[in-house]
């Protein structure tokens, strides 16, 4: 595979991730959280490098490049937010 694969791959993948915490988000604010599904649940106990291993090369080197830190970083602060109201 060569790097603009993995580009490709790693976009399609922190988007999926992204999506899952907004969609999650989206049920918690509407007061809808009885219609989360577990598999979504089960989702959102995992941060973006624990559910695609396939990335822990680039977990260190993440800081590298500010912009997606700081969506990823955005994205995690929820992703927790969400865990702690949701429980």
């Amino acid at each position: 595979m060569n790097f603009s694969e993995e580009d490709d791959c790693l976009t399609g993948d922190f988007n999926t991730y992204c999506m899952n915490i907004s969609g999650t988000l989206n049920y918690v604010s509407t007061g809808k959280t009885t219609k989360i599904l577990k598999s979504q649940m089960e989702f959102l106990q995992m941060s973006f490098f624990d559910f695609f291993k396939q990335y822990s090369f680039f977990k260190h080197k993440i800081y590298d490049y500010q912009d997606l830190f700081e969506e990823y970083n955005n994205f995690e602060v929820t992703r927790k937010l969400l865990l702690k109201l949701i429980e």
